[in-house]
């Protein structure tokens, strides 16, 4: 009976991991319904590269990934834009996370948490890279597992 709950409670760890996601690589990405008041709008995007970062401002591990991710942003900020999205209020969230906008990363608000959702975000920060013109998902996971040898032979 013991081994029979262990292996009913692994197993719906396993599916709860394993659909946390609604993205794949190389798949195109659900849509992304935001709006933007500080940075870039989504449409406008130059780089070749998006990073999208699911982020809440009152989360330590979030403003520390996106402290260490400033480098990644300066260093590839010709190649890649990046776009954070928080399902946070206007107001509570400008104050944080305005001094991460650039003119390479914006802040956009995602109402009724519509593209977290979409994109099935229980856990931030979580960063999504893809192609700006096919949509295509070329990385996604923590930003505290993209290192720089990984981002720069995703972005060649």
């Amino acid at each position: 009976m013991r081994h029979l709950l262990l292996t009913i409670c692994a197993l719906l760890t396993i599916s709860s991991l394993c659909s946390a996601q609604n993205i794949r690589l190389g798949e195109r990405l659900p849509d992304i319904n935001v709006t933007s008041e500080l940075g870039m709008q989504l449409d406008l995007i130059t780089q070749k590269y998006v990073c999208l970062v699911f982020v809440h401002s009152e989360s330590l591990p979030c403003i520390t990934a996106l402290e260490e991710f400033q480098g990644f942003c300066a260093t590839y900020g010709d190649r890649m834009a990046t776009v954070l999205i928080t399902a946070e209020q206007r107001s509570d969230e400008q104050e944080v996370m305005s001094r991460f906008v650039n003119k390479n990363t914006s802040l956009v608000f995602d109402d009724n948490r519509r593209t977290f959702n979409a994109f099935g975000i229980n856990y931030v920060p979580f960063g999504v890279i893809y192609e700006t013109k096919r949509r295509k998902a070329v990385w996604f996971g923590s930003l505290r597992q993209l290192h720089a040898k990984e981002l720069e032979s995703i972005l060649k």
